[in-house]
C-alpha cells in the first residue's frame, strides 16, 4: 500500500513539473521528492522494526527477572529442606 501510494504521490508531481517546467525539470524534480519518499518509508519502516524489537526485548527481560526469581526461591526451599534434614538426622539418631 505505501508503495503504491509513493509511486502514485511521485508520478503525480513529476506529471506536474512535466507540465509546468518541461521534462528535464520533471524528472529531476519527481526523482528528488521519490527519493525522498523512499528515505521516509525505510525509515518509518526500520523505526516500526527497532518498537517491535525493544517490545520482544522487554517481554523476554520479564520473563529472565521471573525465571530468575524463581530459581532463587527453589534454592531457598532446597537449603531449607537440606537443613531439616540434617537436623532430623542429627536429633533423630540414637546415641550411643
Amino acid at each position: 500500500m505505501t508503495k503504491a501510494l509513493v509511486t502514485a504521490h511521485t508520478l503525480l508531481l513529476i506529471g506536474m513539473f512535466w507540465s509546468m517546467r518541461g521534462p528535464v525539470t520533471g524528472v529531476a524534480a519527481g526523482g528528488a521528492y521519490g527519493g525522498f519518499h523512499i528515505f521516509a518509508v525505510a525509515t518509518m519502516s526500520l523505526a516500526r522494526s527497532e518498537s517491535r524489537a525493544r517490545e520482544d526485548l522487554a517481554r523476554t527481560n520479564a520473563e529472565l527477572t521471573a525465571t530468575r526469581e524463581l530459581l532463587a526461591e527453589n534454592s531457598r526451599v532446597a537449603e531449607r529442606l537440606r537443613i531439616s534434614r540434617d537436623l532430623h538426622d542429627t536429633l533423630g539418631s540414637p546415641t550411643i
